[in-house]
């Protein structure tokens, strides 16, 4: 029963992470004018050197869409998948 009760805490902190996420972006938009969203190779790129994530040379395609995808839209469908999972199966476990 512990199990379940975690399963759903990790699904509604997820999901919530990424409505605040969102939120947060939509404040700067509305404050600065300009979109400055948090995509997955910006978190990729702290804390690594990896050149790819800075000037990729192949993969550009890939480079391209992780940049463009948003994380706090991750996030949310992430979320939104376990807490499902967890209502659906009622004994899924991460």
């Amino acid at each position: 029963m512990a199990g379940r009760r975690i399963d759903w805490l990790w699904g509604q902190a997820i999901f919530y992470s990424g409505i605040v996420g969102f939120g947060i972006q939509v404040f700067w938009f509305l404050r600065e004018g300009v979109w400055s969203g948090l995509s997955l190779i910006d978190v990729a790129k702290f804390g690594s050197d990896w050149p790819w994530l800075y000037e990729p040379q192949r993969w550009q395609g890939v480079h391209f869409t992780l940049n463009w995808v948003s994380l706090p839209l991750i996030l949310l469908v992430w979320g939104a998948v376990l807490k499902e999972l967890e209502r659906s199966t009622k004994g899924w476990t991460l």
